[in-house]
């Protein structure tokens, strides 16, 4: 990654603009205290100490940035809607963790690649998943009303089963010849950005659902 490159991402974090503001604070205190274009090694640590202090530049610039910050790394709300695709989220859960983080192990904008694969698994069978994981979550919608949170549908004993049901079915798929094919044809597609999964981003997430499919248990090993 270039320097400007490096640069662009930083400035999108706003916890990274204090990094900015001491490199001008830095520079300033230097280029005032300068002599022929030269700094003693006193002077410099004089300048140090000046930015550690409560009332200094710094310390208001943090002040300033501490919501900004707040803000972006505040969590996701965890609240589920109807308005999300419920089967989708569900066949996400199993790698949902490898989304996050930057950068993220798997970026969200290869899932498309994922659904690709999972919608030539299923074929007609998405829609019964489809509806099957609507009908899970709107009963649970009533019981708990706007409160209902991810985490508490996808603990949910039926649509656990949903999941390790659906799995199954990706996984015979995806081990059959025809599925091999469609694993590495939807895996390898270019996005509109012309990114594509890497192999060890493919590997992950195909260990990750293997895995998943054999803690669920012995209802998930049955053939769907």
């Amino acid at each position: 990654m270039s320097a400007q490159d490096t640069e662009g991402a930083t400035s999108r974090r706003p916890c990274f603009d204090v990094l900015s503001m001491m490199a001008d604070v830095i520079a300033a205190l230097a280029e005032d205290r300068a002599q022929d274009g030269m700094l003693r090694l006193d002077e410099l640590k004089r300048i140090l100490e000046m930015t550690k202090g409560a009332g200094s530049p710094l310390a208001r610039a943090f002040d300033t940035q501490e919501a900004k910050c707040r803000k972006a790394f505040r969590p996701a709300s965890r609240h589920a809607s109807s308005r999300n695709d419920v089967f989708r989220r569900l066949m996400v859960r199993p790698f949902e963790t490898l989304l996050e983080g930057e950068p993220p192990a798997f970026p969200r904008c290869f899932l498309a690649n994922y659904f690709e694969l999972v919608e030539a698994a299923f074929g007609e069978k998405f829609k019964s998943y489809d509806e099957r994981s609507r009908e899970i979550f709107q009963d649970m919608l009533v019981v708990h009303g706007n409160d209902l949170a991810w985490d508490v549908f996808f603990n949910d004993a039926r649509a656990r089963a949903v999941l390790g049901h659906a799995l199954t079915r990706l996984m015979h798929y995806i081990e059959s010849p025809a599925g091999q094919w469609a694993w590495l044809t939807c895996l390898n597609r270019q996005n509109v950005d012309g990114a594509k999964p890497s192999s060890e981003q493919a590997d992950l997430i195909l260990n990750t659902l293997r895995t998943t499919r054999k803690a669920l248990g012995p209802a998930a090993e049955k053939k769907a």
